[in-house]
């Protein structure tokens, strides 16, 4: 069967081109032990990048071994070294074609073929930017490169190619400086626009909402984030016309969920800051609002009571002039919640009652569940618990309904606590 070669074949930029040839000519020319650097921040423009490498160098007898991290490193150069000793024993165990050979021989002649007129090999390694923080010098990888570098060339001699975006590229010449010393080269590619569109849909626009993030398991959040962050390098340098400054909004605005999720909340609220401050440049009011309340909610959660009580207000204002009366409602449960923490009830109470009406009204049944659960809690911290009973016993019906377990357990909790309030241990 013919080699499907299209998704190397697709054209590239004359520069990029360019950069590609330079780079596959100094791994040829590269004897032991040689270390790159390739600057490319779109996943998807590394793969198209390797791919064509692969095909160039393998016509000169040099075979490429792909290293994909898809998460953190842990030793690293024992992970490249295996790689090199798996190529050796494949390449030296490749049999000659004109033998029979047995059927589990003929398996090691077919996984040998690619490198049977390539004696020289050159690891491709990307994903290593999950390794290392955007901005914290402190990952444990860049100790790794800079104090084992010796060992990286005992261990690995052969040509080390690193496919990286800006920021792990800095971190590494920043706080792994014995390691960048030895560096033969450095390749800038640039993202092609098609590709920085598709990976901005796909990251973005398909990515997971709030709720869906803090469902992934903590490996899946790390990765989402060096996602994020990859495309807002590549975002940094392009010129700022309006539809390149909202698309970085919304990869910053991505990059708080993430952070807040991952519970770092002082870099969440940089990123909502920085979405906030890009969204008066656009003159957006919609995203205005919506970066401030997400910054509030990390005030909320970070104990900052006071300051999220100003830009709830603020943010609700805008949503009124805005005339979005889900957002009003979604905002006036946020500031009621912060106002019952200061103890200002009645004004909490009030505005869960409109935000209730809100939902009832726009036939929302889990932002009425969400919200009745909500004032119900103010009820009882008013002493009362009998109009708070029936209030947890709607929203129940309609957590069941809507069939999220840990809702049903959290309402099924408070319930049984007012219960128990009652006099009604039974039931409770």
């Amino acid at each position: 069967m013919a080699e499907d070669t299209s998704a190397w074949t697709e054209p590239l930029s004359g520069e990029n081109i360019a950069t590609l040839d330079r780079l596959v000519r100094a791994v040829d020319m590269a004897a032991g032990f040689a270390l790159f650097f390739a600057r490319c921040n779109v996943p998807a423009m590394t793969q198209r990048l390797v791919e064509r490498a692969r095909h160039q160098l393998d016509a000169l007898g040099v075979a490429v071994i792909e290293v994909a991290l898809d998460s953190e490193a842990t030793n690293l150069r024992a992970r490249l070294r295996r790689e090199m000793e798996t190529w050796q024993a494949i390449s030296s165990q490749a049999a000659p074609a004109t033998l029979a050979v047995s059927p589990e021989a003929a398996l090691v002649r077919e996984a040998a073929a690619p490198y049977r007129a390539t004696p020289k090999a050159a690891l491709f390694v990307s994903g290593l930017e999950y390794s290392i923080p955007y901005d914290r010098p402190n990952a444990r990888i860049l100790a790794e490169l800079n104090l084992g570098r010796d060992l990286f060339r005992r261990d690995v001699p052969a040509p080390v190619v690193f496919w990286l975006p800006d920021y792990a590229i800095t971190a590494i010449a920043r706080h792994a400086p014995d390691f960048w010393a030895w560096r033969s080269g450095v390749f800038e590619f640039t993202t092609e626009e098609a590709v920085r569109t598709a990976a901005f849909t796909q990251v973005v626009h398909e990515g997971p909402g709030l709720a869906a993030l803090s469902n992934l398991s903590p490996s899946a959040k790390r990765a989402r984030r060096r996602q994020l962050e990859s495309l807002l390098d590549d975002y940094q340098g392009l010129p700022e016309d309006q539809r390149t400054l909202r698309e970085r909004m919304a990869i910053l605005a991505d990059l708080g969920d993430v952070c807040e999720v991952q519970g770092d909340y002082p870099a969440a609220l940089r990123y909502f800051q920085e979405a906030l401050a890009l969204a008066h440049r656009t003159a957006d009011r919609q995203a205005e609002a919506e970066a401030k309340r997400s910054a509030a909610d990390v005030l909320q959660i970070t104990g900052q009571l006071q300051e999220a009580v100003a830009l709830y207000e603020e943010t609700l204002r805008t949503f009124q002039t805005l005339g979005d009366p889900r957002e009003v409602a979604v905002t006036q449960s946020s500031l009621a919640d912060v106002l019952s923490q200061l103890g200002r009830t009645q004004e909490a109470l009030a505005l869960y009652q409109e935000a209730l009406r809100t939902f009832q009204t726009l036939g929302d049944p889990r932002g009425v569940a969400v919200t009745q659960s909500k004032l119900a809690d103010v009820l009882r911290q008013l002493g009362r618990p009998q109009e708070a009973l029936a209030l947890y016993e709607e929203a129940l019906r309609t957590t069941k309904t809507l069939g999220d377990p840990r809702d049903v357990a959290a309402t099924q909790s408070k319930l049984a606590d007012v219960l128990s309030q009652l006099g009604r241990p039974q039931e409770a």
